[in-house]
């Protein structure tokens, strides 16, 4: 009996041994050998410190120079910014295929500055504009050889246009075109009621909402501050669009705003970039 006991007591050790050792070869290990452990607080820990070590995501920020053709204000400077930018051109001048050309040359996104009709007695909408009162297919002819006068454009916006750009009949007429063209269009927003971003999405085309206007015969100080709320927008819905001008608008004092602010939009991780970099599709 004494004998059968201890026989029974010794398979008890060696079972408790063996299913030991068959445990301790499943537990994880580190490349050192060291037993690695699933403590929840440890990886919350690590997560934390990645997330801390991980730079926040990039906002965009888009800024379109209006009435680029009209005058040379203000353009040495802007070229000089050697930053992403899109020059707006002005259609049917003497300077639009000069300066077109020239922008896209120093690495600038060029756009068509599209004339528009205007509420009230506005003394200058530009050359040959779009008017309220025009049919459809004057609209799309004008508007396919606006685009034809600005060498490399690859997209448009609104010069002036209180009046025809609230039209819906007029902005479908233009937006025919640019779809057809395979170009993005940025709505100005000029006009209380501004419908080029329902109409454009109804008809398929590419169209961004301008969300700040720069100057407008302001001091640096108005300018910057106007950047600053662009780049707020920008990191709080991943991008924005900015529009500022050539000329007394704006000319050399906005070209100077955006120079001083490259800074902190670098420290913020606020990237300039061309309207079409802003396509998410």
């Amino acid at each position: 009996m004494a004998v059968l006991l201890g026989i029974l007591i010794m398979a008890g050790i060696l079972y408790a041994v063996s299913h030991h050792e068959e445990s301790s070869a499943h537990t994880p290990k580190n490349v050192h050998g060291a037993v690695t452990v699933n403590d929840p607080e440890h990886n919350e820990a690590a997560d934390r410190t990645d997330r801390k070590d991980s730079p926040p995501p990039t906002a965009k920020l888009a800024i379109i120079i209006d009435d680029i053709g009209s005058t040379d204000s203000g353009l040495d400077k802007m070229l000089a910014i050697k930053e992403h930018l899109t020059f707006a051109v002005m259609p049917f001048l003497e300077n639009t295929e000069r300066d077109a050309v020239n922008a896209y040359e120093n690495g600038i996104e060029v756009i068509v500055h599209l004339p528009m009709e205007a509420n009230g007695k506005i003394s200058w909408v530009g050359p040959r504009p779009i008017m309220s009162g025009m049919t459809g297919d004057e609209i799309r002819k004008l508007t396919a050889e606006a685009i034809s006068s600005v060498p490399y454009a690859v997209g448009a916006n609104i010069h002036m246009g209180s009046r025809a750009s609230s039209d819906k009949s007029v902005m479908s007429a233009v937006l025919d075109v640019l779809k057809k063209k395979n170009m993005y269009f940025v709505d100005s927003r000029t006009t209380r009621h501004p419908i080029g971003k329902e109409v454009a999405d109804e008809q398929g085309v590419l169209c961004y909402d301008r969300d700040v206007f720069l100057d407008g015969k302001q001091p640096k100080s108005f300018v910057v501050k106007r950047l600053k709320q662009a780049g707020e927008i920008a990191l709080k819905k991943g991008f924005a669009v900015a529009i500022g001008h050539a000329g007394i608008e704006g000319g050399d004092v906005t070209a100077e705003a955006i120079t001083d602010m490259l800074p902190e939009f670098g420290e913020e991780n606020i990237q300039l970039v061309f309207v079409s970099e802003l396509d998410q599709r």
